[in-house]
């Protein structure tokens, strides 16, 4: 009988325990991200490019950012194989219109979000090429020494 007392004593304690604790974690559920690079020059990079994060206005950038649900922050893209962001700068064109929660600007480079409960960020890159003149391949041609040359009339 004493240890059946002690057994449902030490049940009640544990229940009591239990039915008090909260979840500290009570943040975020899930983040998420993706970077598109499916119609770019540099798909085939798509293991070496990753999502930078800053919640400094962009004066830091991390690889990973711990964000109560509510900070605002900024997102930016980096090509790890190159070094370089994935920006206009670089001829890139970046879309984060499929993004949960919207961003500030779908277009900016490092876009402005606030992290929600379920955040995905989503980034698809696209090339930005000058659109091709086939007339900047007329003219006359000459060769000199085994350089060729294109000779044009700009004023015509």
């Amino acid at each position: 009988m004493k240890r059946i007392f002690k057994l449902l004593i030490t049940m009640v304690v544990l229940t009591l325990l239990i039915s008090t604790c909260k979840d500290k974690n009570s943040g975020i559920s899930t983040f998420t991200t993706h970077v598109d690079l499916s119609t770019s020059s540099i798909a085939a990079d798509e293991n070496a490019t990753s999502m930078l994060f800053s919640a400094d206005n962009g004066a830091h950038f991390a690889e990973f950012a711990d964000l109560p649900i509510g900070t605002k922050f900024q997102a930016k893209v980096i090509d790890n194989a190159t070094g370089k962001f994935v920006d206009d700068a670089n001829f890139f064109s970046l879309d984060w219109s499929g993004s949960n929660p919207k961003p500030s600007d779908a277009k900016a480079d490092a876009p402005e979000f606030t992290v929600a409960d379920n955040t995905h960020i989503l980034v698809k890159v696209v090339d930005k090429h000058c659109t091709f003149d086939p007339t900047s391949f007329t003219g006359t041609w000459s060769s000199t020494g085994g350089v060729i040359v294109l000779v044009r009339n700009l004023n015509t």
